[in-house]
């Protein structure tokens, strides 16, 4: 006669290979309303408006080949991940990192923001062009593998909006793309952890100290117990300066947090 614990483990066997099998009819199903989806209505690639050819995504693979992707052989800022002008050989800190170090540990960016790159972000942002999504998070899953190791991370976070943006945008973008590399890579995220508790201007034409100075106490973290001893990941679609990353991860070391990595799509 089994013993009561083997007995026990026995019976849930059927309910876990239903749960299994249920989500694999869920996932050809799925496949199947995508690929109809697909002869209905093809996938045009956003930057060439020809037909795409990469599975399950809009950008071709000839678009996708002349994107400006940044490479692992590039000479860049240890600290803020800035890829300067000219040649340098090897590691080293930038004049800003070396005067005031920002309170990120580290960021990171896919490419830089020019081309067709921009012109992606730029539609996703402000043109309410969401289905870009997977194709955006493509570019922030590479750089994550890249330069970061996923099992030390324990949530994933988005740059927040204000409230007042938020309504009138209707969407975070940095929100979707936090939350879609997340489920992708089975790691938690939580939005609300920080919020932004003061609304402030655009920070399109201001200089570096001025951007600093603009986003200086915008955010609060409402339950540091949420981050308190915690590897966090800061997610934002584009990094200029660094100023608002760099504000929100100083929010989020106040309130205890251990490390905090920032990665986006792009440096402008």
């Amino acid at each position: 006669m089994p013993a009561a614990g083997a007995s026990e483990t026995a019976s849930l066997h059927p309910v876990v290979g239903a749960e299994a099998a249920a989500r694999a009819l869920g996932r050809r199903l799925s496949d199947g309303l995508e690929r109809l989806l697909d002869l209905v209505y093809p996938r045009l690639c956003p930057l060439c408006n020809e037909v795409s050819d990469r599975p399950g995504r809009l950008i071709c693979w000839r678009c996708f080949a002349r994107l400006p992707l940044h490479t692992v052989d590039e000479a860049l800022c240890r600290h803020c991940g800035l890829v300067p002008e000219g040649r340098v050989d090897g590691p080293f800190l930038c004049d800003v990192c070396r005067r005031s170090p920002p309170a990120f540990d580290l960021a990171r960016t896919a490419a830089p923001f020019r081309g067709g790159i921009r012109a992606l972000l730029h539609a996703f942002k402000y043109n309410r062009a969401t289905w870009l999504r997977a194709d955006l998070v493509d570019f922030l899953e590479g750089a994550l593998r890249t330069y970061y190791d996923p099992s030390q991370i324990d949530l994933v976070l988005p740059v927040p909006l204000h409230t007042g943006r938020l309504r009138r945008r209707g969407y975070n973008q940095s929100a979707l793309l936090a939350g879609a590399l997340a489920r992708r890579l089975g790691l938690a995220t939580a939005p609300a952890v920080i919020e932004r508790s003061r609304a402030t201007p655009t920070q399109t034409r201001l200089s570096a100290p001025a951007r600093r100075r603009n986003v200086a106490g915008a955010f609060q973290v409402p339950h540091p117990e949420w981050v308190r001893g915690r590897t966090l990941l800061l997610i934002d679609d584009v990094m200029t300066t660094g100023a608002t990353l760099h504000e929100a991860a100083r929010s989020l070391k106040r309130a205890g947090a251990w490390r905090v990595w920032a990665l986006a799509v792009a440096r402008g």
